[in-house]
């Protein structure tokens, strides 16, 4: 029974320290992940605050959270704000961050969204 306990602790221990010790190694790639995404994507500048991921928030699923993400429109109107969010969060199937190359999106949370889509007189 005693061997039973200490593999147990052992291996929850080792589970805990992957799962705070996962995020901080992979901060940076994912964080430069989801510039590239963006810029692939947007034609607007995107700003964002500070930046974090965690494996608590949503387990075993990984969250990414952008604090005061706003993006900001290029010409037709230009320095218009699309978007403002206070606390933008992407829920990310951790395998796939791990091992695929396609990311695998679960769910967005936005807290406190402003969201203002403008068309122009062509439709644009």
């Amino acid at each position: 029974m005693k061997k039973f306990v200490l593999i147990s602790g052992s291996i929850f221990l080792f589970v805990m320290a992957a799962a705070v010790a996962l995020p901080l190694i992979f901060k940076d790639e994912i964080k430069q992940a989801v510039n590239n995404e963006i810029k692939k994507r947007v034609d607007a500048d995107v700003k964002f605050g500070d930046f974090s991921v965690t494996l608590f928030k949503n387990f075993p699923n990984l969250t990414v959270q952008l604090e005061n993400f706003s993006i900001i429109n290029h010409a037709p109107f230009q320095g218009d704000s699309l978007v403002s969010v206070k606390s933008f969060n992407l829920v990310v199937n951790l395998y796939s961050v791990l091992f695929g190359q396609k990311y695998e999106l679960k769910k967005i949370v936005m807290d406190a969204p402003r969201i203002q889509a403008k068309v122009s007189k062509s439709g644009k």
